[in-house]
């Protein structure tokens, strides 16, 4: 009897527990999706975790049906970056090409149609005026894309005049404007492509005048231009074959003080001088030792050949740059030789 007893409430338990599986089962159960499949049950309690996740719940929205939202954070930043100088029309470009990257990068095939609508979320007082900028931003990026092919095969003064017009046109004097920072910079590759041609104008006055350059035409904001692009403005400066061949006709020291000099110019800290000075000695001291390393490579490679030669060069390549000779070994064997190609002072 007590075994009986034992075995219906067993059963009992069961019966009790199978129900409220059930009913809670149902908790996770939406009605069936069209295409006849129920979602997993891992979905269904995904969906009370993490309501509205698509990729939770094994739905996709079409991107045409997707609402634009926009973070209150993100606004804030536009607001705050583009808000206080909406008049230049610069800024407005500005803000309109960070609006058209956010929206790219969530609605990749419908952010056109949606320009307008997050124009009005970010500067409602301002959307119809930036919408209009917008539509001209448009028609100029439209024919840059169509015509690029043929403007990169033209001189660059024919490709900016071409380039010039062609923003003047679609959008008057507010071009000068918009893309005024390329206008300073062409001003200033002009002043380097004639300091370039001097003639007899040391390198101190070359220097002043690149720098009284960039602060006529950046004014307040110099300081801050040449520290952004001190890289590019150095390299530059640098580069010019009349910079070049006055740092080549002086002494070390005298050259050393002359690259400080630049530098300093270009907005350098003392740190950074200091270590880029200590930098210069080091070169200075590598290329003397390689050049005469150089010199008597050739008068081995022309006096001698065979087992000899590469005796002696291997004997040559140790004394001048013991650990190091395997690598210059290397390179020679691969037709490089690092010596004899062109110092830039102030690069290499």
């Amino acid at each position: 009897m007590f075994k009986m007893w034992k075995w219906l409430v067993g059963i009992l338990v069961i019966a009790v527990l199978a129900g409220i599986t059930l009913q809670f089962a149902s908790l996770f159960s939406p009605p069936g999706r069209p295409d006849g499949h129920s979602p997993s049950i891992f979905q269904r309690a995904a969906r009370l975790l993490f309501p509205g996740n698509r990729a939770v719940d094994g739905t996709k929205v079409p991107e045409r049906d997707r609402k634009l939202e926009m973070s209150g954070e993100t606004v804030s930043r536009l607001r705050a970056v583009y808000g206080g100088a909406m008049e230049d029309p610069g800024v407005q470009v500005r803000a309109i090409e960070e609006i058209r990257r956010i929206l790219m990068a969530e609605f990749p095939k419908t952010w056109h149609a949606r320009m307008n609508e997050a124009l009005h979320m970010v500067f409602p007082e301002k959307q119809g005026q930036l919408a209009k900028v917008s539509a001209k931003l448009d028609r100029y990026n439209a024919w840059l894309e169509q015509n690029w092919g043929g403007l990169l095969g033209l001189r660059s003064s024919e490709r900016n005049a071409i380039l010039w017009g062609k923003r003047r046109e679609i959008f008057g004097q507010a071009a000068d404007d918009i893309w005024a920072d390329e206008r300073r910079m062409e001003k200033i590759s002009q002043v380097l492509d004639g300091l370039n041609s001097a003639k007899g104008a040391p390198l101190s006055e070359k220097l002043a005048f690149f720098e009284a350059t960039i602060r006529q035409e950046y004014a307040r904001q110099a300081d801050a231009f040449i520290r952004d692009h001190q890289s590019e403005l150095l390299d530059r400066f640098l580069g010019m074959e009349s910079v070049q061949a006055d740092l080549k006709r002086m002494r070390p020291q005298e050259r050393r003080q002359a690259l400080l000099a630049i530098r300093k110019a270009l907005g350098m800290d003392e740190e950074t001088l200091k270590r880029l000075d200590e930098l210069e000695k080091i070169r200075d001291q590598r290329w003397e030792k390689g050049l005469a390393y150089l010199k008597e490579r050739r008068r081995i490679v022309g006096a001698s050949q065979g087992e000899a030669r590469e005796r002696m060069l291997d004997e040559l390549r140790a004394r001048y740059f013991g650990p190091d000779a395997p690598v210059i070994a290397g390179e020679e064997a691969s037709g490089f030789s690092r010596f004899a190609a062109r110092r830039v002072y102030g690069k290499n």
